[in-house]
């Protein structure tokens, strides 16, 4: 049986070989399979892959942080999404609704538990996805429903007025207003501004995102920063009524729109990949972190 290993950044992974054992490692991968009964590793952190598996009887194993529960099953067009929820994290599954030969079979957990495909199916999350890929300034209104947003490009504009939201936006300058529900947000690159008015919402933000803009009103907020951003990388400062939080030796940064006008429109944690919490949830913030 091969073994096909990848690296820590962008790869495209083709497999002729038979049963193999794939493990694409972090960065946003696409693996080709067409032949054998394959194993995929995955892991916490490894990004947003692509798979395209043609035949035989296939595996995911998920490592250790991922349990059943955290997974996230929709559908879009005929391939199948797994999200892990709470994360930026998914594998694309091509053509999985077209031809029973691009299904992956199992998936497996470190406690022993499988997940077959057919249970995976069973689990279809009905939220209603909205794709805006045209490329330019494009203005879209959802439901009071649960909707997945993926914005591909352009600078767009969003409002929704209710439900659990996701939105997942590429390049582009983007305004987002949410009216309601505990909404998640990956705002990735460029200058994004996010308006959301209540709910238990999370802001996830990464090395290279751009300079973005949240005013956030009530609920239990989270900012979550990916890999490379640690409690000493940020510079925290106010501007007028504003929280702005940079970080050191980059040009991103968030301004948190109110932050010391309004005990609602403040951000209560700052979560990061290595478990650490920055606690803002008392009546004043707290100071910025110390330089080591």
């Amino acid at each position: 049986m091969a073994y096909i290993e990848g690296t820590d950044g962008y790869d495209v992974i083709k497999d002729y070989s038979g049963d193999s054992i794939i493990n694409a490692k972090k960065g946003n991968d696409y693996i080709y399979d067409y032949a054998g009964n394959d194993t995929y590793i995955y892991n916490l952190g490894d990004g947003q892959d692509t798979m395209r598996d043609t035949g035989g009887t296939d595996i995911i194993t998920f490592g250790a942080g991922i349990k059943p529960e955290d997974l996230q099953f929709v559908r879009y067009s005929n391939n199948f999404i797994i999200r892990i929820r709470n994360t930026t994290d998914k594998i694309d599954i091509y053509s999985w609704f077209t031809n029973p030969t691009y299904k992956i079979e199992k998936f497996q957990f470190t406690d022993g538990t499988i997940i077959t495909a057919s249970v995976a199916e069973g689990r279809l999350e009905t939220d209603k996805i909205v794709v805006i890929e045209t490329g330019y300034s494009d203005s879209v209104t959802g439901t009071i429903g649960n909707e997945i947003y993926y914005v591909m490009g352009g600078s767009d504009t969003i409002y929704d007025p209710g439900g659990n939201d996701i939105y997942e936006a590429a390049s582009g300058n983007d305004v987002i207003t949410d009216m309601s529900g505990n909404d998640r947000y990956f705002p990735s690159w460029g200058s994004d501004t996010i308006r959301d008015n209540a709910g238990n919402d999370i802001y996830f933000f990464n090395l290279n995102d751009g300079q973005d803009v949240i005013y956030d009103y009530g609920g239990t907020d989270t900012i979550s920063f990916g890999d490379g951003i640690t409690k000493t990388d940020l510079s925290i400062s106010q501007s007028g009524n504003n929280q702005v939080v940079s970080i050191k030796g980059t040009t991103d940064k968030i301004t948190i729109l109110d932050w010391y006008s309004n005990s609602q429109n403040k951000i209560e944690k700052f979560l990061f990949s290595d478990g650490s919490v920055l606690d803002f949830g008392g009546t004043a913030p707290p100071p910025p972190p110390v330089e080591p």
